[in-house]
């Protein structure tokens, strides 16, 4: 059973538990196996520190992916993507274009633009099927 379908592309070593809850059943479950013993149907304890390794290395790399740690990672055609920003899909840009967001410029123009429009509508047009469409939207925040 792996990790879950959507980090298969990045884990595809992953299997086993997704929360804290998880991890914890199924190492009592490994533990429980171990006092069975092997001749019980049990595991003997050098399967046991493999599975339980098995299961730590799982936990902190599911830590890492679900949004508690950013990951960058080169792309297949040279650009450098960032992992832990959207729970799904990376954030790719080539070198140039991240310096470019990452300059001071842009980074105080951001902020600026944020807080003119924070809790604020924002109304515009976009195209819809050829024909313009009126929108009104406003920044939204994650909720933690």
């Amino acid at each position: 059973m792996y990790f879950e379908r959507r980090t298969n592309h990045v884990f595809p070593f992953l299997k086993g538990a997704t929360t804290s809850t998880e991890n914890d059943k199924k190492r009592a479950e490994i533990l429980a196996l171990l006092v069975k013993g092997k001749a019980k149907g049990g595991i003997d304890p050098a399967e046991a520190a493999a599975m339980l390794a098995d299961l730590e290395r799982t936990a902190v790399a599911s830590a890492a992916f679900s949004g508690g740690a950013l990951r960058w990672k080169v792309a297949p055609k040279g650009g450098l993507s960032l992992y832990g920003v959207n729970s799904r899909m990376p954030v790719t840009l080539y070198v140039e274009q991240w310096e470019r967001v990452f300059s001071a410029e842009n980074t105080a123009a951001f902020h600026a633009y944020v807080k003119q429009w924070d809790g604020k509508d924002y109304t515009g047009e976009r195209s819809v099927d050829g024909k313009k469409v009126a929108y009104t939207a406003r920044i939204a925040r994650k909720a933690a």
